[in-house]
């Protein structure tokens, strides 16, 4: 099973990707996941088009998406992170972020998430878990976007599900940091 990454335009030109179909497949995919939140295929053509995503194909099925969301100065959170379910389990999380990241790593990212598989994916390439207040307060605060039906709050200070402040022990929202943000923020 070969994948190809697809990174611009002239990729998907090259082998004959239709992005916009892409593009909505992939947002269709979202509402159906309990651990994503609400994306539209323009958020996505978008991040495509600034060089912040990246689409994997087998066979010239979009198989899995990840992108950067930029929050604020140098500072951008992974998201939208998307493997087809007849693809799970195969490494292919892995494979992306392992392509990916590498062209990102001058950037500040963080990693939010609720799924326990994507907390051991991202334990198994390095990222850094770390409480989300140990952030400075304006990212941490632009990543906290979930809706108060998730979150249990209007609030995004009082998130029911904020790793480190809840005393839930299931369903925590975890953020983590690539290796390069935690070594330049101290955040080991």
């Amino acid at each position: 099973m070969e994948i190809v990454w697809c990174f611009d335009v002239s990729t998907a030109k090259q082998y004959d990707f239709n992005l916009n179909g892409v593009f909505s497949k992939i947002a269709d995919a979202f509402p159906k996941e309990l651990h994503l939140l609400k994306v539209t295929s323009q958020d996505l053509k978008d991040s495509f088009l600034q060089g912040f995503s990246v689409i994997g194909f087998i066979d010239g099925e979009a198989v899995c998406h990840t992108r950067l969301i930029h929050l604020i100065d140098n500072w951008f959170e992974l998201g939208g992170t998307y493997v087809c379910p007849e693809h799970r389990n195969q490494q292919i999380n892995h494979k992306m972020y392992r392509i990916f990241l590498p062209k990102h790593s001058e950037k500040d990212i963080i990693a939010t998430t609720t799924n326990p598989a994507s907390l051991r994916v991202g334990q198994d390439i390095g990222f850094v878990t770390i409480q989300r207040k140990r952030l400075p307060e304006e990212v941490w605060r632009a990543s906290c976007t979930c809706p108060a039906k998730k979150i249990g709050t209007n609030n995004p200070e009082f998130c029911k599900l904020a790793f480190g402040k809840s005393t839930r022990e299931t369903g925590l929202c975890y953020f983590r940091v690539t290796p390069e943000t935690a070594e330049r923020h101290n955040l080991g």
